[in-house]
């Protein structure tokens, strides 16, 4: 008997049905209701990155439309004798060219030859041409035409990785259909389904990590399933996956992000040199660690978090470590991780890069951890008796918000294990710990306008010493929450400015106290109000400005009546008949310029 040649899975089960495309349902949906109604371009481009179905989906579309019976959903029966023709690969209908190897223009014209020539069975000819971006210029521009008017049996499937190769001229001939890179869940979904149909155990870790190293692309996924099948006897664990993909274990990230938060400068370094020893360079380190620190930033977020692409077990993870990790530490991660990033191509001395850049992770962390507990009793926890001080009223209040005063945005930062990086003694169990955090959580308020109220007049209770004025307009503002967003409304452009100098500080204090967050703010001055003063202002001007204008004509006009009267006095003096006339007449001095 002889014995059935094997196939990797990618070709064992390579769709046959638009239904079984992974991934792409938009480009589905609307080349099966071109193909219902009957409006059938006569060229098309597919593109996007590699394995993610374009050639696929290129056969299926071929495959239906020469369909004698085609199903009311816009399928191909895979009955008729077309159908079967193309399933066993022997269709004289169907032409697949690729055109890495067959670039030339001799070659483009050889297939013009060809489609002169009308189907002997079926509706339609159809050319797939793969990889055209490799076709050279006098190939393409021999193509132009025949792409521009085809006969009407004639279509034409391009299909590229690299669209912004081809010609403008051959773009704006064809029908542009962009493919996605697959989603790491759909990829998963897809491997379960196969892995079920081989009879092959897996750990869904697994299949994620798989997932997540094929870049979106299900024809990679599918080629590390079949090596990882193959060296694990039919069973693929997350330990296989990692070792035989060449993978740092994410566990070693949370490891290190411990490491970093408790400031433990020699466990980091070890864990480094234990990751090397495994054969992985330090830009691995790197990378991962800046992608593991964002991972845990967007974790820290509730709009955000969904955006991760991981498993519920890994995402779990990470958010029991995000509860230690504050705002400041994962920003100043990021910026460090990505500088490194940026400098490791022109370093030569790629270790000592990696080692000084967790080096200043654990530095910057230590520096905001002192500046943030500053001010803290050691009736609270137990500081150096050397700087201790006795707790006060105006301690407390200070540390229950976040000075207004200060310029950074900072939170408050409970350290992984119970453990702090400033020199800090905590002589709290772990247990004690974590009841703690639970307490503060239980005393949140939920998020509601009302509660959003209250606690802006609290705030303002407590700042009236450090800032009056700012408590001042906490205490009497209007606000708006529509579950969404929270709208301060303010009377001017002071009062405005006043609380955007603040915003940071006053929405960690509400973050602090509220259950969910989550939601935008904004400052709105009240329009009506602003007018008002400025006609008030402008009316109020005016009138000084006439009154001074009527003063000063006033003080003109008596100054030249005096001058006239001297000059008349002058002139009477030095001509005695002038006196005359001007006492028979009646005469008074006039200056010329008044007449």
């Amino acid at each position: 008997m002889k014995t059935q040649q094997y196939l990797v899975s990618a070709r064992k089960y390579r769709p046959t049905r638009f239904d079984e495309v992974v991934g792409q349902e938009v480009i589905v949906k609307t080349l099966k209701n071109a193909i219902k109604t009957d409006q059938l371009g006569q060229a098309f481009l597919f593109t996007g990155p590699r394995g993610i179905g374009k050639t696929t989906t290129a056969r299926i579309f071929a495959k239906t439309i020469n369909c004698e019976n085609i199903t009311p959903d816009g399928e191909a029966c895979n009955e008729c004798p077309s159908c079967i023709s193309f399933n066993q690969n022997n269709s004289y209908n169907i032409y697949e060219l690729d055109a890495a190897s067959n670039n030339k223009v001799d070659d483009i014209r050889a297939l013009i030859d060809q489609v002169n020539i009308p189907p002997q069975v079926g509706k339609y000819k159809v050319y797939i041409i793969d990889e055209v971006h490799m076709l050279s210029d006098s190939a393409f521009n021999a193509f132009l035409k025949t792409l521009e008017e085809p006969p009407a049996y004639a279509k034409f499937i391009l299909a590229t990785t690299e669209r912004h190769k081809i010609l403008p001229t051959i773009l704006s001939r064809c029908q542009i259909y962009n493919f996605k890179r697959i989603s790491n869940e759909d990829i998963v979904k897809h491997i379960e389904k196969i892995a079920k149909l081989e009879n092959i155990s897996y750990e869904v870790e697994a299949l994620h990590v798989i997932a997540e190293n094929s870049d979106g692309a299900l024809r990679d996924a599918l080629s590390m399933f079949d090596q990882l099948a193959s060296f694990g006897e039919g069973k693929i664990s997350y330990h296989i996956a990692i070792e035989n993909l060449n993978i740092v274990d994410y566990d070693l990230y949370f490891q290190i992000t411990d490491t970093l938060i408790k400031a433990d400068i020699s466990k980091t370094l070890l864990l480094v040199d234990q990751i090397i020893a495994n054969g992985f360079e330090p830009i691995h380190i790197i990378k991962g660690l800046a992608e593991h620190t964002r991972n845990l930033l967007f974790t820290s977020m509730n709009a955000t978090v969904e955006l991760l692409e991981i498993s519920e077990t890994h995402k779990q993870k990470l958010i029991s470590q995000v509860k230690y990790c504050s705002y400041d530490f994962l920003s100043n991660s990021l910026k460090i991780l990505s500088e490194a990033d940026v400098a490791y191509m022109n370093t030569h001395n790629k270790r000592l890069l990696l080692e000084v850049s967790l080096l200043k992770i654990i530095d910057n962390n230590k520096k905001n951890n002192d500046e943030k507990f500053t001010d803290l009793s050691s009736d609270t926890l137990n500081i150096n008796t050397k700087k201790s001080t006795v707790a006060t009223k105006e301690n407390i209040q200070r540390n229950d918000f976040t000075s207004v005063n200060s310029t950074k945005h900072t939170t408050p930062t409970k350290l992984a294990n119970g453990i702090n990086s400033s020199g800090i003694v905590n002589t709290f169990s772990i247990r004690e710990k974590i009841k703690e955090y639970h307490t503060k959580k239980e005393n949140k308020k939920e998020l509601n306008e009302k509660n959003i109220k209250e606690l802006l007049n609290q705030l303002a209770n407590e700042i009236i010493n450090d800032k009056p004025s700012l408590s001042h307009i906490l205490s009497k503002i209007n606000i708006d929450f529509d579950g969404q967003k929270l709208t301060f409304n303010v009377e001017n452009l002071i009062e405005a400015e006043s609380i955007n100098k603040n915003l940071i500080d006053i929405k960690q204090y509400l973050a602090n106290n509220l259950i969910q967050n989550g939601y935008e703010i904004q400052i709105k001055v009240n329009e009506s109000t602003q007018k008002e003063k400025y006609k008030k202002e402008k009316s109020k001007i005016e009138l000084n400005k006439k009154a001074n204008n009527n003063t000063t004509a006033l003080n003109k006009k008596a100054s030249n009546n005096e001058d006239d009267e001297l000059f008349f006095d002058e002139l009477k003096n030095k001509y005695p008949s002038l006196n005359i006339l001007a006492k028979k007449y009646n005469l008074k001095p006039t200056n010329p310029q008044n007449i």
